[in-house]
This record gives C-alpha cells, sequence and structure tokens, in this order.
C-alpha cells in the first residue's frame, strides 16, 4: 500500500508539473512572447557525476581519506585537507576541507563539497555544515540532483531529517543542455521558498512562478 500511495503522489506531481508546461506554451502563444530573451540571472544544473568508489569498511564506522589530517586535541576538532572524501554509512562527503568537532558531533565542509547518498541523490555547494550522520545541517550555493530526475538549486538551504528547505529556490525536472549546460532548461519553478519531502517524494512551493526558456509565464502564490 505504502509504495502504492508514493507512486500515486510522485505520478500527481509530474502530471501536476507537465499542466504547468502545456499552460506556459498556450500563455506564449497567446501573449506573443516568443521573441523575449531570457532572464539573464539563472541557476545552472550540471551534468550528473559518476559515483565516487567506496572502500570495504563497516556501515557503523566513519572513515576519511585526505592529504593532510591535523588534530587538535584540545579543542577536541580534526581538520582534513586536500581531495578530502568522508565515507559514513551509505553516504560520501567529498571537499577541498573538512573539519570535525567532536564536541557538537558537526562536519564543516568547504571548497567544492559535495554529498552522494545511498539513494543516488547528489548536493553539491560551497560550504555545508552538517550533522556526522548529514540528517541535519545547511548548504551554501547549492545544487541538488535526485535520482527521480529532479533538480533544486538555492542560494542556501537548510536540511532537517528528510526534509530540505530551499530559500530563493529553483526546481526541475528537465535534463541539463548537453551543449552548453548553463542554459537555463525548458522549464523551471522558482519560488521563496521550496520544501522537498525526501521520503514521501512531494514537493511544495511558496511564492512560485512558472518560467518557459527562461521567460516568466505564470505566478503561484501558494
Amino acid at each position: 500500500m505504502g509504495g502504492r500511495a508514493t507512486h500515486s503522489r510522485s505520478r500527481r506531481l509530474r502530471t501536476w508539473a507537465g499542466a504547468l508546461i502545456t499552460s506556459a506554451a498556450a500563455v506564449m502563444l497567446l501573449a506573443g512572447v516568443g521573441g523575449v530573451s531570457p532572464v539573464a540571472a539563472q541557476l545552472a544544473f550540471p551534468a550528473r557525476p559518476k559515483p565516487p568508489v567506496r572502500p570495504q569498511r563497516s556501515q557503523e564506522q566513519m572513515l576519511v581519506r585526505a592529504e593532510e589530517i591535523h588534530y587538535d586535541y584540545t579543542n577536541e576538532r580534526v581538520s582534513a585537507v586536500g581531495n578530502v572524501q568522508l565515507y559514513f554509512g551509505n553516504s560520501t562527503l567529498e571537499a577541498d576541507r573538512v573539519i570535525y568537532d567532536q564536541k557538537t558531533k558537526r562536519l564543516h565542509a568547504e571548497g567544492n563539497a559535495q554529498l552522494t547518498e545511498g539513494d543516488g541523490t547528489v548536493t553539491r555547494g560551497e560550504i555545508m555544515d552538517l550533522s556526522d550522520d548529514y540528517r541535519d545541517g545547511f548548504v551554501d550555493s547549492l545544487r541538488l540532483d535526485a535520482p527521480e530526475q529532479t533538480r533544486f538549486a538555492a542560494p542556501r538551504a537548510e536540511r532537517s531529517g528528510n526534509f530540505t528547505v530551499f530559500h530563493d529556490g529553483v526546481y526541475t525536472a528537465c535534463e541539463p543542455c548537453v551543449e552548453d549546460p548553463t542554459r537555463p532548461p525548458k522549464w523551471q519553478v522558482k519560488g521563496a521558498r521550496i520544501i522537498h519531502d525526501q521520503t514521501e517524494k512531494m514537493i511544495y512551493f511558496e511564492d512560485a512562478r512558472l518560467e518557459f526558456a527562461g521567460v516568466p509565464v505564470a505566478y503561484i502564490p501558494y
């Protein structure tokens, strides 16, 4: 029953998005905005990376690989620098630098940070501040590529368990352009807040607007 319900919700979401696209196309034709140039400021969605090679180890152990590892015994902090790879559970965190605070049990990753989760979800950001089980925290300059062909981007996002809140976020299900990944997708939804429920595979929008080829065509307040 649970699997069918989740599938039904996911199907309704895709149907809702498809209806928005169809409406957007009609609006563009009626309004004659086909020649309007796309908005210059867009959030690009890069191509999906290959998953990192995972070493053999216990799921309960945290394994760190880096060019340098420094121990601050006074403040109970461990700093890993240079091509850092941190493995825990089914997830892998990669960054230029990672600091682990043993007192607060939090990880601070900066520089090309990327979190690859067991379900295939890939999150990228310039800065990540996360709990050591990766379930809570925030990410700056975020890009999220989920396995069900959903993509998100935002200047900042907060994560709490299975919920991620994107502030001034962008959502699309379109593949990035192969020739030019910086081009805006065929359609995208921007919102003041976008809430993604990973468990239920549901997406909620606040103050959202639909864009087609970078051109705003519809506004959805709720």
